[in-house]
């Protein structure tokens, strides 16, 4: 049994849940960790570092957290507004990771598809199921388990409650791929589609399973996206045959002002170039080193950096115990210079 770590959990989630736990961890104190950037390139990082009026070690709640403060700190510092502010929970001592988007010259917009029209939606259980994996999702988080088993193409947590409510979501999804699918092409409400995105992941494996969600890295809403790459991530994961998934969205995400946009697509591009994939390789080290630099450079929980990291040792054609290596030690400098100097 395979495990791998969720690597993400934006706290944003509280918003799609409405219990009295969530209420309590509105008011929960947490401290603020390491704080990254990214879509930086030409603009004067320094500047916008020194201005934050946020800080390591600093102590918030989602309630009191100075999100409207720093995105005028960041106009003034720039003069071009913040595209994300993304918190995310949490590193090893349970502080909270702040990422923050800007608008340099490695910060483009992504091409939508048309938001959808259709009064399409989910019966009431799979929008119930959904908001119970939110809920656990943000249970498992504050009790420190990250760890799930992605060895079947689908995400069992170990935190047992969410366990519960993922295999559970399997049960319901695995004959509604056809139901799925059309609620996530169709539905005008964002939540439905969602939701749908989430649980077309727990379906039966197939070739159109892997087109919807594809299709679905170019909707108009971020946690759409978040979801479908997700899936996709975990279902690349199985030992099955490969999946049919054009990168080239996946390469627009990686410039994208959104930060789940570039955390989920390095995790896809990595379980997408694992067996070398020369293309694919030449492409990013053409079209994405910029972006693939700034992912590498984030310090904190390593899980958000090392997909970055790994993408750019392959690129430079670093033999993978090597690459592992340099990957453990953080030596960003070393796999940078090596991708940097790549013929490819």
């Amino acid at each position: 049994m395979r495990l791998s770590s969720l690597v993400s959990v934006l706290l944003l989630c509280l918003s799609l849940c409405a219990s009295a736990q969530d209420a309590d961890m509105e008011h929960r104190k947490f401290k603020i960790g390491p704080i990254n950037y990214f879509g930086y390139d030409g603009l004067d990082l320094e500047k916008v570092r020194a201005a934050l009026p946020l800080h390591t070690n600093d102590e918030v709640t989602f309630a009191t957290f100075p999100e409207d403060q720093l995105k005028r700190v960041i106009q003034e510092a720039t003069d071009r507004p913040a595209t994300d502010i993304a918190v995310v929970c949490c590193d090893s001592n349970q502080r909270l990771l702040i990422f923050i988007g800007l608008t340099g010259s490695t910060s483009h917009p992504l091409s939508s598809s048309p938001t959808p029209t259709s009064n399409t939606h989910l019966d009431a259980q799979g929008l119930q199921l959904y908001n119970r994996d939110m809920a656990a999702l943000m249970e498992a988080m504050t009790h420190g388990v990250a760890a799930e088993d992605d060895s079947e193409g689908y995400a069992v947590s170990a935190y047992p409650e969410m366990k519960a409510v993922n295999l559970a979501m399997r049960n319901y999804a695995l004959n509604r791929e056809k139901e799925l699918t059309t609620v996530l092409a169709t539905a005008q409400d964002p939540k439905q589609r969602i939701a749908a995105a989430m649980l077309l992941g727990y379906a039966q494996r197939s070739p159109t399973q892997a087109q919807a969600l594809s299709r679905a890295l170019s909707d108009s809403n971020e946690t759409v996206r978040n979801n479908a790459t997700r899936a996709l991530e975990v279902l690349a994961s199985a030992p099955n045959e490969p999946l049919n998934i054009d990168a080239q969205p996946l390469i627009q995400m990686l410039y994208s002002g959104k930060w789940t946009d570039r955390n989920k697509s390095s995790l896809l591009l990595m379980r997408l170039t694992e067996s070398s994939n020369p293309s694919l390789l030449r492409t990013l080290h053409q079209q994405a080193m910029k972006p693939l630099i700034e992912g590498a450079s984030w310090i904190g929980d390593p899980g958000h950096s090392d997909p970055f990291l790994i993408l750019l040792g392959r690129v430079a054609g670093i033999p993978k115990p090597t690459l592992d290596g340099m990957v453990k030690s953080k030596d960003v400098q070393g796999i940078v210079a090596a991708a940097r100097a790549a013929t490819l």
